[in-house]
């Protein structure tokens, strides 16, 4: 009697955790696309000790808004140190909401990912300025900041 029970106990279960799956747990209808990623200083001669920032613009399909975004810039982690993002310019806030930002500094990168909860229509698209990253040069030479591919 007592393995009548457990067994049905466990079939309950089954069928309540596929139904609740199937039920509230749902794959976004949302396509992932590739976006052209540009860095407004891909290579600039910078001055040593002091900051400066590059707007990074993405460039989507034609047609398709963009309501979520992740980036990957690799920069010389041997002339460069990563300073964060900067929010002046107001039309870098096109997705408004910063989800992630890592400084990978063992792989020289900055992953930076941000989204927009504005409705379907209000949604950027085309050539969009997703952010500005700041940097300070910590030696002389030619710095290079590039999109990871």
């Amino acid at each position: 009697m007592k393995h009548i029970f457990l067994f049905l106990s466990a079939l309950l279960f089954i069928i309540l955790s596929w139904f609740f799956v199937n039920t509230f747990i749902f794959k976004s209808r949302a396509s992932e696309e590739i976006l052209q990623i540009y860095p407004e200083n891909q290579a600039l001669n910078a001055v040593v000790g002091e900051p400066f920032t590059t707007k990074v613009m993405l460039q989507g399909p034609a047609g398709k808004k963009v309501s979520a975004a992740k980036i990957e810039m690799y920069y010389d982690k041997t002339k460069l140190v990563f300073l964060g993002t900067e929010e002046s310019d107001t039309s870098c806030t096109t997705l408004e909401h910063q989800i992630q930002i890592t400084d990978d500094t063992a792989s020289s990168k900055v992953v930076w990912s941000k989204v927009s909860f504005k409705k379907k229509d209000d949604l950027p698209q085309g050539l969009i300025c997703f952010g500005e990253l700041r940097f300070k040069p910590i030696a002389a030479g030619d710095v290079v900041i590039a999109p990871v591919i």
